[in-house]
Order: C-alpha cells, then structure tokens, then sequence
C-alpha cells in the first residue's frame, strides 16, 4: 500500500519512452532514462519522515520475470499499477510523444475512477530530460494551453547546437551540478505534492467515516444543550435519547455565566466535549429569546469552532418539544440561516425523528466526501 494511502496503491509512477520504435534492444536514450529514474527514486526515498515508505513503480523492462514487455499490449499488471498511481511522473521528449505505448499509460492513469476527487493538475510532476518539438497532448498542458513547466535537465541556451540533457550518457550518484540541482528541485517538489496528496486523502478517508458513523442505527455520540433552568426538559430528552440507544454528553445542563473569564472557560469545555460528539442537539424551551441566544452562541458560534476542532460534520438541530410556542416563522428562519434544523418532537417517540435526521446527513456527508 502508499504512502499516500487508499485508493492508491503506488505513490508515484514514472512514465518513459525507451527510445526504441523498432524494438531491437538497448538504445542509450533508454540507458540515460533508467539510470534517471534511479537517481530520481533514490533521492525521493532520502525524505526523513516519510521516504522510506513511498511505493514507487516504473516499468523496468530489464526485469523480464514482471511480465512487462514493450513490444505487447499493456498486461493487467501495468494497466492497474499505473491506474492506482497517486503522482504520474513523465520524462519528456519527443521519443516520448511519439510513443503509442506512453500515450496508453497516461490513458491508464487518468481513467481511474476512485482518484477522480484529485485533479489530475495537481498529480503531474514533468522532468524535461530532451527538448520536444512536437505539440503536447492536452493533459500535459495547463488551463492556458501551455506545456507544463517541469524542471529542465537541458541547458536551453545552447540548443540546437547541443541538446543532450545534463550528465548523459549516463546520470549518477557521482553527478554535480546542474544535474544534481535540478534533480533535488523536482524532488522537492514531487514532496510536496506527495504530502498534500496524502493530507488530501486523510481528510476524505475521514469524511467518508463519519458520514457512515451518521448513517448507523444507533450509537451515536450527541451533545445535547440546555440551560440549567430547563433540566427538567433536559432530563427527559436525555433519558429518551440514552434508551433509544445514544451517549449523550454532558452529564448536566449548562449554568448561564454572565462573568466574561467564567464563560469563555465553559466555551472551552463545551467545544472540547463537542468536537468529539457526531451531532449536537439543542434542547428548545419556552423562552424564544434563550432560544434565539441559544442557536447563535451554540448552534453556530460553538459548533462553528467544534467543527474547526474535530474536523467533522457535526450536524446540528433543535428539538422542539415546546408545544409549538416558539416555532413562529422568523424564528425557524434564523435557524435555518444559522444551518441548524428545526426537529418537530412534541409527540413521542420522537428519537425516531432523530435516528432519521442523523440518516439523512450522513447521506448527505458522504456524497460531499466522493
């Protein structure tokens, strides 16, 4: 498995032409590429915290027991190695353009459907080891239509007259600069994108998560909110949500404290608790300007800052068990602004609206985490 992680199994893929339309055997084109690649692998792997562990795959045709050959149809192997490459790598020149067999891979690699949450952009490093002259497919080029920088291992100013890239025939661990400069460059970069990549994945891995934690029968972790002078309808909505089979966090209801040092403690605690809980519910009471406070200070500041913590959804609505005393139309208005649902409970058993509620978020998550 990658670095990087699912729904890639390579971190990085080097793409490269042997240089050898005829097929007949070596060519010192296919010679330079190799010993590139090399030296290309053997400095991505120098990164301390996560070198080691980066899965690199390149067709190495010297290798006759993998079952790659230039001169067949890309086997199974190659198709699925190169479509689960996280980092597609060119060595560019115009052997390479020519090449129906690279055109293949780069078809491999854009046609896999689990990647496509990762613009391709984003996954491309180019090295430009000859200078081209034939125009570039459009997936080499950038929104503009212009090729892709890359890094250049040529010297531009002494082209035509010379056009061997640096160190040929044959790179090495010996090779100084400019080889040695513009290698560590790419790689810099290549880093780069290896960690936002794997940044990027983590993140959706763990939406994709709590989306399906949102959509489980049962078992959800839920703050519930209430003021201290609505425990009594904070006791039996906690009771009703603890047997229909929630953790309801916190033990109690909250204390209003109008001492700056005091409340901004308690803003502390109740998001620290928050974060760790998969939706919040807010227990609504009779009084609509405590509810009104109630959805801007917790359903929206608090959550806001919940949210930012846990790196969750978090959910949020109000229960309404008031008889329908509050849930006149400018009042619903505001929470629907603030994006907290406004849930009809004033007939039992409403955890069932609850259980329904949390369904349809998670739904709604996990299409968002594709």
């Amino acid at each position: 498995m990658s670095y990087i992680g699912d729904p890639f199994r390579y971190d990085v893929c080097i793409s490269y032409s042997h240089g050898d339309p005829k097929g007949k055997g070596d060519t010192r084109f296919k010679g330079y590429s190799q010993a590139f690649i090399r030296e290309l692998v053997a400095e991505l792997k120098e990164e301390q915290d996560f070198g080691a562990k980066l899965e690199v795959f390149f067709d190495d045709s010297e290798d006759r027991d993998s079952g790659l050959d230039v001169n067949s149809g890309l086997t199974s192997q190659l198709r699925d190695a190169i479509g689960q490459s996280a980092i597609f790598t060119v060595l560019m020149s115009d052997h390479y353009l020519r090449s129906g067999w690279c055109k293949d891979e780069r078809g491999f690699w854009l046609s896999h459907k689990q990647a496509a949450p990762f613009a391709h952009a984003e996954r491309l490093a180019l090295a430009r080891i000859w200078d081209t002259s034939l125009d570039w497919p459009p997936e080499l080029k950038d929104e503009r239509g212009h090729a892709i920088v890359g890094t250049c291992f040529y010297d531009r100013a002494k082209l035509p007259d010379h056009k061997w890239p640096y160190e040929w025939p044959e790179p090495a661990r010996t090779s100084r600069d400019p080889f040695r400069r513009e290698m560590l460059s790419m790689v810099g970069a290549i880093w780069k994108q290896v960690a936002s990549l794997k940044k990027r994945v983590d993140a959706h891995r763990q939406a994709r998560e709590d989306a399906a934690k949102l959509q489980e029968d049962t078992g959800q972790a839920i703050y519930l909110h209430a003021r201290d002078t609505s425990a009594k309808e904070w006791e039996a909505a906690g009771d009703a949500l603890t047997n229909a089979g929630f953790t309801v966090f916190p033990a109690a209801p909250e204390a209003v404290l109008r001492d700056p040092i005091q409340a901004q403690e308690q803003h502390h605690r109740r998001v620290g608790i928050m974060s760790g809980c998969d939706a919040l519910l807010l227990v609504g009471s009779q009084n609509g300007s405590a509810v009104e406070e109630d959805l801007i200070v917790v359903g929206r500041n608090d959550r806001d800052s919940a949210r930012a913590l846990g790196r969750r959804p978090l959910p949020s609505a109000l229960l309404d068990t008031s008889n329908g005393e509050v849930a006149i139309p400018r009042r619903t208005q505001i929470a629907k602004m603030l994006r907290v649902d406004w849930l009809d409970c004033r007939q039992p058993p409403w955890t069932e609206k609850v259980q329904t509620w949390l369904t349809q978020k998670g739904t709604e998550a996990a299409a968002r985490a594709i």
